[in-house]
């Protein structure tokens, strides 16, 4: 068996991102936080619950002690997922 000795082009790399996948990073990041649940989300205040200019940080301690994560979306996903069967073959 002989090994090739050219350059492996960038495109057939495994850790090769292209601009789709790249472009996709913000929102499968949101899509692995929410998934991940209230702490995730808490652990990310200042991204998804950033403090607002002109308010004072006694005030946006209060707001965030207010918010409940509700994982609809994980409720939703598991919930279509185990009930793949009902929908039939013309889905996939």
């Amino acid at each position: 068996m002989t090994t090739s000795t050219q350059p492996i082009p960038e495109k057939d790399r495994p850790d090769y991102e292209s601009a789709a996948v790249k472009a996709m990073l913000p929102d499968l990041m949101l899509v692995r936080d929410v998934a991940a649940g209230q702490r995730r989300i808490t652990e990310r205040t200042t991204t998804y619950l950033p403090q607002h200019p002109k308010e004072e940080p006694a005030n946006y301690r209060i707001r965030l002690g207010r918010p409940t994560f509700f994982n609809a979306f994980l409720l939703l996903s598991f919930s279509f997922f185990f009930n793949l069967p009902q929908f039939g073959p013309k889905y996939f």
